[in-house]
């Protein structure tokens, strides 16, 4: 696929003037990032080489400094890893102690449609390097061709490459925010069903290990797509520490751990014994549809929180959602991308989460 003139035109101004918005002095403390190659989420090949390069363009343009990609690439090679959606507490410290950077990027493309109307979620993670990996940093993107037609429909983007900037630079600005606020949830998108013990508390930040989400649906990896989502959401509570989930898969290599019906007592006491965390989550995706042939997404989800100390559950919901919800006039409104959809559902659901408590 080639641009015309007028194209490569607009695909400049609109990746000239989305820099713009993204802070010229990068949010992040960090010195240097690498950043690891993209996990395809999706069900069809992506073009993996290209939305790195993008990236990795918009970070140094907003001021970021990264890891020259044949660095990165012979650190992976070294150490054979090609797992890329998370990071282990041995592979933080390598890549510290060998690369000098002090965090990785990890980026995930959750959905990805060239053909009209086009589609594309990612997310996207920063995670410290260190001999305790958290993700300190998050930003997440989903966009439609659709979402802003404007008067006579002048404002969908038939470009698909244009949709493909902005959704990355959306990522990166919200990535790179010195608010890093999860945004306020909306009501329609609130859990069906809603489980809060009184005893789940936040007087200090806990730590949250998320654990793999079961997939019951027929899409495939529709449970690491609401992972994603809520790695990416939890990033930005402030009453949450959140371990990069890559400890925690680590974890449950190195003592086999399988969980097919859920974590038992016996895995929980491994988990919270090595990863030290206060609270594990978890939970089952049943149905993810994505909208095909002018249909909506459809959604349904549930989460729960493991609590070390009793080996309770603090916290569960279920969410269910379609892109139609709330939508009653001229279709105005409707959620065509169904990651965005399960974006406003977990966002909906953490907000149950009580708050930090003020000392």
């Amino acid at each position: 696929m080639t641009l015309s003139i007028s194209s490569f035109k607009q695909l400049m101004v609109l990746l000239a003037g989305f820099l713009c918005f993204v802070p010229s002095s990068a949010a992040t403390p960090l010195q240097q990032v690498a950043i690891l190659p993209v996990n395809n989420l999706t069900t069809l090949p992506i073009p993996e080489e290209r939305l790195q390069i993008l990236l990795r363009d918009t970070l140094q343009q907003a001021g970021v400094s990264v890891l020259p990609a044949k660095e990165t690439a012979l650190f992976l090679s070294q150490h054979r890893l090609r797992y890329t959606g998370g990071i282990d507490r041995k592979t933080a410290m390598a890549l510290q102690s060998e690369t000098g950077v002090d965090g990785v990027l990890i980026a995930k493309v959750l959905n990805y449609k060239e053909t009209f109307p086009g589609r594309i979620a990612l997310t996207l993670t920063l995670t410290t390097n260190a001999d305790d990996p958290r993700i300190r940093q998050s930003g997440a993107a989903a966009l439609t061709a659709r979402d802003n037609p404007g008067l006579f429909e002048r404002g969908i983007l038939h470009d698909f490459k244009v949709l493909e900037v902005r959704a990355v630079n959306e990522a990166v600005a919200k990535l790179l925010s010195p608010s890093g606020a999860p945004g306020a949830a909306r009501q329609r998108y609130a859990p069906a069903l809603l489980y809060r013990d009184p005893d789940l508390t936040f007087d200090r930040p806990l730590r949250i290990a998320l654990l793999p989400f079961k997939n019951r649906s027929p899409r495939p990896y529709a449970g690491e797509i609401i992972a994603a989502l809520f790695a990416a959401q939890l990033a930005k509570l402030p009453q949450v520490i959140l371990l990069d989930p890559g400890t925690a898969r680590q974890t449950m290599l190195a003592n086999r751990l399988i969980m097919e019906g859920g974590v038992s007592l016996d895995q929980a006491q491994t988990l919270f014994g090595d990863l030290q965390a206060d609270l594990l989550l978890t939970g089952t995706v049943s149905e993810y549809v994505e909208a095909e042939n002018g249909g909506v997404p459809r959604i349904l989800f549930t989460a729960q929180l493991l609590e070390q100390r009793t080996r309770r559950i603090l916290w569960s919901i279920e969410s269910r959602n379609s892109g139609s919800d709330g939508v009653f006039f001229f279709e105005l409104g409707t959620v065509l991308n169904p990651c965005r959809l399960a974006e406003e559902m977990v966002r909906a659901g953490l907000a149950t989460l009580p708050p930090r408590k003020e000392s």
